[in-house]
């Protein structure tokens, strides 16, 4: 019987030590992630993991939680790694919306220190799997927008690294544009179509510039491109992509050029139509005057020698030129409405 009650009294002892000592944790706990600043936190969060030990239990999925968090907040990146992947190991059965966030974390941290690109981009692979899973089971949440697409994002700048998967690059940017329409996502494709065209991948970057051009139309970008096929010799591509620029901003040396490449093909009627809209606009300008004499030079040379070279009526012919310059001042016009 005295046996028995030491037993119990030693049984109760112990229960009242875990009980004291569980709500000292849970006290100390309450007081790490109430910390505002998040040097301070990361350090108590390092110590309280210390003293915890990993138990596999929810505490534990807490620390790891705050702790990546807090990690990657500071952007301390290697301890991100460092953090996720012992998460990853010791808690196999962590919450998905717990395990998304390390995914991400992980992620973006081996890119950042370029450590493993290849790491990273598996990351950003279990991560996608993971939130379109959650999304399909839990309605009414944004893991497409907050995770997938940053994610495809992510995988398009690790893919552009490789030459030969520039076009998949692309894919990736374009499906993540589909999901979300974000700016983010716009200036990540238009920045790998610049780094494109570094890279003399003109064709690709073309495609591309095609494809979100109706979003977001690049007058600059389009001049560019023009100019490349220009010199590559491609005039109907070239002619694309000037057209393109010059419907969205009117430009008296890019309407000259298409004037040039248009009598190139010997259609008449539109290099005339750019060379007069270059003269209209350098005459209104007016700050150009060696191009503007240029520019109503060729004009009037394909318009008498060519055009009405047939025609002997001088009144017809100058009329016909005074509507040439009219319907360029008007078309000018419609543009600047």
């Amino acid at each position: 019987m005295k046996k028995t009650a030491c037993l119990i009294a030693l049984i109760l002892s112990f229960m009242m030590l875990f009980s004291i000592s569980r709500k000292q944790a849970m006290d100390k706990w309450i007081t790490i992630i109430s910390e505002q600043d998040a040097q301070i936190k990361l350090s108590k969060l390092e110590e309280f993991h210390i003293e915890y030990g990993d138990q596999n239990d929810q505490m534990t999925q807490l620390i790891y939680s705050h702790l990546v968090g807090t990690s990657y907040q500071l952007t301390k990146y290697d301890k991100t790694i460092e953090y996720g992947e012992k998460a990853l190991v010791a808690l196999p059965n962590i919450d998905d919306q717990e395990k998304i966030k390390i995914y991400l974390a992980l992620a973006n941290s081996y890119y950042v220190t370029r450590k493993d690109l290849g790491q990273s981009y598996d990351y950003a692979n279990l991560l996608i799997k993971l939130a379109k899973s959650i999304q399909d089971t839990i309605k009414g949440t944004n893991f497409k927008l907050a995770f997938i697409a940053p994610a495809l994002r992510l995988q398009a700048k690790i893919l552009f690294e490789n030459l030969e998967k520039i076009s998949e690059s692309f894919d990736k940017a374009f499906e993540s544009l589909a999901i979300d329409q974000s700016n983010n996502s716009i200036n990540l494709i238009f920045g790998l179509i610049r780094e494109a065209l570094r890279l003399d991948r003109v064709d690709e970057a073309a495609a591309a510039y095609e494809k979100i051009s109706s979003l977001k139309p690049d007058v600059e970008l389009a001049k560019v491109i023009g100019y490349i096929y220009i010199k590559k010799g491609d005039d109907t591509r070239a002619m694309d992509f000037l057209k393109a620029s010059y419907r969205v901003q009117k430009s008296a040396k890019i309407a000259y050029d298409l004037g040039i490449l248009y009598n190139k093909i010997q259609d008449i009627d539109n290099a005339i139509k750019y060379f007069a809209e270059s003269f209209v606009l350098y005459e209104r300008v007016g700050n150009d005057p060696d191009n503007m004499a240029k520019a109503q030079n060729v004009l009037l040379h394909l318009y008498v020698n060519v055009k009405m070279k047939d025609v002997a009526n001088q009144e017809e012919r100058d009329k016909g030129y005074e509507d040439i310059l009219a319907a360029a001042r008007m078309a000018i016009e419609e543009t600047n409405l």
